[in-house]
């Protein structure tokens, strides 16, 4: 919410042309917002948009800004991912003289590309896989989900999509994770963002699953009660 297009910080990593991404979304009808859930959902987007007006604002003439225009897919149409994808492909086009200006020969690109990229080439493995930050969700439940477990090959694509299907189960308004330790072999640790509103409990479907999963001797997994 503080740096959805964190031109400022751009900046201030030495940039001298920042290229921004702008998600142009519909306006939301009044007559839409019914619910409590969805007068919240909307006072926190009308925030978000505050931020992001005030870092367009910042653009200068060098810089490229390019709109995507979005029609009636919204940030938690997750399953919608792949509709949004001629979208963006248009959008770029569109801006495909001004990026044109910024193009290097091919052979500069690579290797600029091999120089930074060196030290990716190291198969690391999974030492651990932890869910930090929960207070309402039991983790035992999000194991029995997760694609993602110690031993596997590290992966960024793979993890990057469990984020994505983390992030769209009811439970979470986010998903985001950390690598940490051994680059060889690093833990990986999922912080998902709880919803800051409805009920402290898990549906019943879920808290059984993950109470059949959990083992007996397991102190640090706790049960998180459920109604039925």
């Amino acid at each position: 919410m503080v740096r959805n297009i964190p031109v400022d910080v751009a900046r201030n990593l030495c940039a001298d042309i920042v290229i921004v991404v702008n998600l142009v979304e519909q306006e939301v009808q009044r007559e839409k917002l019914q619910t409590a859930t969805q007068l919240l959902g909307r006072s926190t987007d009308v925030m978000i948009v505050a931020n992001e007006n005030l870092q367009l604002e910042s653009l200068t003439d060098k810089d490229i800004r390019i709109d995507v225009f979005m029609g009636d897919v919204t940030t938690a149409d997750f399953e919608r991912v792949p509709d949004t994808i001629p979208m963006g492909e248009t959008a770029a086009r569109a801006a495909a003289d001004q990026l044109a200006k910024l193009a290097v020969p091919a052979e500069q690109y690579q290797a600029w590309r091999t120089a930074v990229t060196s030290g990716q080439d190291i198969e690391a493995r999974l030492a651990a896989v932890k869910f930090e930050g929960l207070e309402r969700v039991n983790p035992a439940y999000l194991e029995t989900r997760s694609e993602v477990h110690p031993g596997d090959t590290v992966d960024t694509a793979k993890i990057s999509a469990e984020a994505q299907r983390m992030s769209a189960l009811q439970e979470f308004q986010s998903v985001s994770y950390t690598l940490t330790g051994d680059p060889a072999s690093p833990t990986l640790a999922w912080w998902p963002k709880e919803k800051n509103y409805g009920p402290s409990y898990l549906s019943s479907t879920s808290a059984c699953t993950a109470r059949r999963t959990a083992t007996s001797d397991s102190s640090s997994t706790a049960s998180t009660p459920a109604r039925g």
